[in-house]
């Protein structure tokens, strides 16, 4: 039964993604952006895959920045983990999704620094993993024998290695 509407839902994916992509951007309602917020995880479990109308990486940049308030960008902090995990469902490259979470993690605000960390530990193993497969092109390595002179793909070394040193900046925020 579920699949009928499934199928009804993403036959209408454009016209869905056009309005929530209205709500994340153009709205100035807080209790609408703070709800887009909430929705973000389901709206790219259904759509990351199926339209062009919505760049989730852009959207989810966008709602974690400091000009939203608190709760908006409390429940970002606190699903990071799920778009990771969808992210790596639907085959995309999780790092796309990093600059939210080191948002959160650099965020003054205490409640959205603290959001994340209930599922942090889960969040860098699947940002470790995703490393180790874009760097070496394989998850199962010995970390003591990786050296980048293994890596496959040299252009994004520098990328990743910027990424995580940002997000290993945020991490260090927290013993503070």
């Amino acid at each position: 039964m579920w699949q009928k509407y499934r199928e009804l839902v993403l036959d209408e994916a454009d016209k869905i993604c056009k309005f929530y992509r209205y709500c994340v951007f153009e709205s100035k309602d807080a209790i609408v952006i703070k709800n887009t917020a909430f929705n973000f995880p389901c709206m790219f479990k259904l759509f990351g895959q199926v339209t062009e109308v919505l760049n989730f990486p852009e959207a989810l940049l966008y709602l974690s920045l400091e000009d939203h308030e608190e709760a908006t960008r409390k429940y970002i902090g606190a699903q990071i983990h799920e778009v990771f995990k969808i992210s790596i469902e639907n085959d995309q490259d999780v790092f796309q999704y990093t600059q939210p979470l080191i948002n959160c993690l650099n965020s003054d605000d205490q409640l959205v620094f603290l959001s994340p960390l209930q599922n942090l530990a889960m969040t860098i193993q699947v940002l470790n993993l995703n490393f180790k497969k874009k760097l070496v092109g394989r998850e199962n390595f010995e970390m003591e024998k990786f050296s980048l002179k293994e890596a496959q793909k040299d252009d994004e070394i520098d990328k990743l290695s910027q990424i995580l040193w940002d997000l290993t900046l945020g991490l260090l925020n927290l013993e503070n």
